[in-house]
């Protein structure tokens, strides 16, 4: 719920978590913090002196037994967080914590951890002014001379393909991504695995991921691209490369292989900005308006053949039963109101549903990018509580919605009323385990046999009843006609402050 409502606000949160257990369970959710620069602080109980320390409360024998690590929390959890480390003294706690929201907020923002022991927390703590706050000035944008580079090497691109993946983090940024793609006409793609919405989804300037047409670029701007293609020494043959990025050379990662001509780190929004405004005063991109001209109306139609033929497809598939996925996201795309939010956690279906269900507006669209399961609903409850006012759809895949603590969340949805909306994209498998597995060994065993072990969910759940446990209602939808008809019901919940589970009951079509 901190991740999601950070993303929000841009407002780090202090989480408190129990020894040992808490950081554990929390270690898929503070790694996907990590990987998606959300800033937190993360406080975590310790022992140091395991009942010999008689001045203080004796906390008990099960420390000793089963409530303790080899370095504590921090070595626990180290590779799953920024920075983590251990308070010794009472009165090291409020400068450390302090210090630990200051790490957390610097660029590149992530979680960082601080184990507190026992004893440091029944001692009295004696407050000490320390004066001042630090004044910290921090260079915020790159200087004019190498701005007026980029802006040199933007005008003069013949195919120029613009990849972003995290821009959307920071709304002013995809603004003003618009305005620069929009003055020279740059296509946009964003890469297979985007967090935000990183630029309108419905723009005729929004191109489906092409890793040819990156190929044949002759000018790439990686704007928050951590992965703009793959693998990374795949490089464009004759494209220059620019990097817009808070962040370079992706330090956190033990390999990241991309090389690019210019690097242009700082805030995004104001580095785009700062282009946008050279570009406007520019005679040489006035004089190139009908160049530019020429590729928005190729680009138009690169766009509207695409989603021309995705629309098509699903309305072929409109009468199917069980309901093709292609179909339950072009009936989404009708029934969801404008304002509303997607909180998604699936797998097979993340690019169908981001270019089937277009999301045009900043923070309308939020989604995992670490490898693991488990965080959709909590996100969906972090966002529902930074935007009250907006109905918040978690598509969830039925695997990874067994990975998320389904009680947990709608318990705190309930109790809290926080009513969002689950919608189970149910295929009843790991589809994703399945594809990975026929890919690889395609005369496997599996294959003859069509037994594929650990992909099959069943006896197959009714998730519907989920809700019906918290307060809400629920629906299982198994019929297209009813897709409709399931969503209006939920914004009639909605308005009654109470939560959703949306069963719908799929074909085995993958869209990969």
């Amino acid at each position: 719920m901190a991740a999601g409502y950070t993303k929000v606000t841009n407002r780090p949160q202090v989480v408190m978590l129990h020894a040992t257990a808490g950081p554990l369970n929390a270690a898929m959710t503070l790694r996907a913090a990590l990987h998606e620069r959300t800033p937190m602080v993360i406080l975590s109980g310790e022992i140091a002196a395991y009942g010999e320390n008689t001045r203080v409360p004796d906390p008990g024998g099960q420390w000793l037994h089963d409530l303790t690590d080899l370095g504590g929390s921090p070595d626990l959890l180290r590779s799953c967080v920024k920075w983590a480390d251990r308070i010794s003294s009472a009165e090291l706690l409020a400068p450390t914590i302090e210090r630990a929201v200051q790490i957390a907020v610097e660029p590149p923002a992530g979680p960082v951890l601080i184990g507190i022991p026992f004893e440091c927390m029944m001692e009295e703590v004696q407050w000490i002014e320390h004066g001042k706050a630090n004044e910290v000035v921090r260079s915020v944008a790159v200087d004019d001379k190498a701005i007026d580079q980029a802006l040199k090497l933007i005008a003069s691109a013949k195919n120029p393909v613009a990849v972003t993946e995290y821009v959307g983090g920071d709304p002013r940024a995809v603004e003003r991504l618009v305005q620069l793609c929009e003055l020279f006409s740059i296509p946009v793609m964003e890469t297979y695995r985007p967090a935000f919405v990183n630029f309108p989804r419905s723009h005729p300037l929004y191109l489906h991921h092409d890793a040819k047409a990156i190929d044949a670029a002759d000018l790439i701007l990686m704007v928050e691209a951590v992965t703009p293609w793959y693998p990374a020494s795949k490089s464009p043959k004759n494209a220059k490369v620019i990097a817009i990025a808070a962040e370079f050379p992706n330090s956190r990662l033990p390999y990241w292989g991309y090389n690019v001509d210019l690097a242009l780190v700082a805030p995004p929004a104001q580095t785009l900005e700062k282009i946008v405004t050279k570009a406007k005063a520019s005679e040489e991109v006035a004089s190139n308006r009908t160049a530019y001209e020429h590729r928005l109306g190729r680009t138009r139609e690169k766009h509207d053949d695409h989603f021309g033929k995705l629309n098509t497809e699903a309305r072929k598939h409109a009468d199917d039963t069980p309901i093709d996925p292609r179909w339950l996201c072009h009936a989404l795309a009708e029934a969801l109101p404008e304002n509303s939010v997607i909180s998604e956690e699936t797998t097979v279906y993340r690019t169908l549903i981001q270019e089937a269900i277009p999301r045009n507006q900043p923070q309308s669209y939020f989604a995992r990018i670490t490898g693991g399961l488990g965080v959709g609903l909590s996100y969906a409850l972090g966002v529902k509580l930074a935007m009250p006012d907006r109905p918040v759809f978690a598509l969830i895949g039925d695997g990874a919605f067994h990975y998320n603590a389904v009680p947990s969340c709608l318990g705190v949805a309930e109790e809290y009323q926080l009513p969002i909306h689950v919608v189970v994209f149910n295929n009843g498998r790991y589809l994703s385990m399945e594809t990975s597995l026929m890919k690889y060994f395609p005369e496997g065993a599996a294959k003859k046999t069509g037994v594929h072990f650990g992909a099959n969910i069943a006896p197959h759940p009714d998730y519907q009843y989920y809700a019906q446990a918290h307060g809400g209602r629920g629906f299982r939808v198994t019929r297209p006609d009813q897709i409709k008809t399931a969503v209006d019901q939920a914004l009639v919940q909605e308005r009654e402050g109470k939560l959703t589970v949306i069963d719908v009951v799929l074909s085995d079509f993958n869209p990969r």
